[in-house]
């Protein structure tokens, strides 16, 4: 979380800032969840009632103005072209070109806050899930944490970490989180897009203005696309030589975690920068085992506990340090 800061005010995150992104991630979870969320669509008057869906809704709105407040209107308000501190004022530069060229602003101050609230919920609710997903798959995959580890030796070594400028020369290492984010698909549905046309797919029309969502589930866990869906297995994203397969290759394609085209998740690398970062730091001074009592449990993503974001079961594992 205090990265995340940085990256959006240029500026250190103190103990409120952290408590306000976390208030809003425990907020988010409770809320979007299918009996609070059909309850309220039903009956939308409940959020105004003192029961638990409208106290869950009201914790959700407080919680968003709160981080709003803090994120975006200060760094507004202090924003100097020229001096871009963090993505906030990145975004606000964006927004100043566009209103003096004088053309139709699409980067509205509604758009930017929106984009502070999907970046922080894709950025802590689906990398803090990713991680912990993927340790339990290491755990049950032992072979995956050597990998990982003598890439780490051979590239970067034991004397520094692992830096963002080491992903390209670290292939096992992507294909080990591209596979997770497959096999684990922590983000089962797509978000709703809108059909700004009438479309034909596939025999089917899909009228101008529908709501459209993307089963991503049954993408990621389809048997005519990956052969065997339902295995772990790493190395299906490297070419014959070990090299990560390229972006248009047809399995790369049809890895859609984050989307595709343009309204794909503005957090996309950040989630993955984080993945990388958090995984290769931890392998690199730890091995990772199971407990040492008990068999653990299933890393099968059909077993994880429901909600906006995948997720698995309390677990138990072993982190033992390395003699380097």
């Amino acid at each position: 979380m205090i990265l995340m800061h940085i990256q959006f005010s240029g500026s250190m995150a103190d103990e409120k800032d952290v408590e306000i992104i976390w208030e809003y991630h425990q907020a988010i979870r409770a809320f979007f969840v299918e009996k609070t969320d059909m309850m309220l669509w039903t009956f939308p008057f409940l959020r105004f009632l003192p029961v638990e869906v409208g106290r869950k809704y009201r914790r959700t709105v407080q919680a968003k103005e709160e981080l709003l407040k803090r994120f975006f209107q200060p760094n507004k308000d202090t924003y100097e072209a020229g001096r871009e501190r963090g993505l906030v004022d990145f975004l606000l530069k964006i927004q100043s070109e566009e209103r003096n060229d004088g053309d139709i602003q699409c980067l509205t101050d509604a758009r930017i806050m929106a984009m502070i609230q999907d970046v922080l919920f894709g950025g802590i609710g689906s990398v803090l899930y990713s991680i912990l997903s993927i340790l339990l798959l290491l755990v049950h995959h032992h072979d995956c944490v050597e990998g990982i580890y003598q890439e780490i030796v051979n590239v970067v070594g034991l004397n520094r970490y692992t830096s963002l400028q080491d992903r390209p020369a670290m292939p096992y290492t992507e294909a080990v989180i591209l596979e997770t984010l497959r096999y684990i698909t922590h983000i089962p549905i797509s978000a709703f897009h809108c059909a700004m046309e009438d479309i034909e797919v596939e025999g089917y029309t899909i009228p101008k203005e529908a709501a459209v969502m993307i089963n991503i589930w049954t993408i990621h866990h389809d048997a005519a696309i990956w052969g065997d869906p339902w295995v772990f297995r790493p190395k299906r994203f490297l070419d014959n030589n070990g090299g990560l397969l390229p972006p248009e290759h047809a399995l790369r394609q049809s890895l859609v975690t984050f989307g595709a085209g343009p309204r794909r998740c503005v957090g996309e690398e950040l989630a993955r920068s984080r993945i990388f970062l958090y995984l290769t730091s931890l392998v690199q001074k730890f091995d990772l085992l199971p407990p040492e009592e008990g068999t653990g449990i299933s890393d099968d993503p059909r077993t994880f506990l429901p909600g906006p974001v995948l997720r698995p079961p309390a677990y138990n594992m072993r982190a033992v340090a390395r003699e380097n």
